[in-house]
């Protein structure tokens, strides 16, 4: 294994790591650790292209066909695919989930402010009737 393999195999370990830790962030709504988990993949970013970049300038395996290495590197680079898809999932349904509570929010303050107007219409017309 090269030292650009061995580079990206460490990075994207760690941004499954991460991805793992946003997935439960995810589902704690637990939005600044998401965030955290977002600012370290955005740092693994540079790593993983320049890792990715020196991969394609080595000379590829000498019976065209990938060798075992990459085929881990596809592997690993699925499994990731597959992790973020589910944070993708998890994160629509907390979104979903948050505007119907804000659906739900907005009514309520709608329902408060027509009970505020009628009782307060009615305290004013109270007042008037006993002057």
């Amino acid at each position: 294994m090269t030292h650009a393999e061995r580079q990206l195999e460490l990075a994207c370990e760690e941004w499954r790591a991460l991805t793992h830790a946003e997935g439960r962030a995810i589902h704690a709504a637990n939005w600044p650790a998401v965030e955290k988990c977002q600012a370290g993949k955005r740092l693994l970013q540079p790593i993983i292209t320049a890792a990715t970049e020196a991969l394609r300038r080595c000379p590829a395996s000498s019976n065209g066909q990938p060798d075992t290495a990459e085929r881990r590197l596809r592997d690993l680079i699925s499994g990731l695919l597959a992790l973020e898809r589910e944070n993708q999932t998890a994160l629509a349904a907390q979104y979903r989930q948050a505007r119907q509570q804000q659906a739900e929010l907005s009514r309520a303050t709608h329902n408060l402010r027509q009970v505020q107007r009628a009782y307060a219409a009615g305290d004013k017309a109270g007042w008037h009737s006993y002057s």
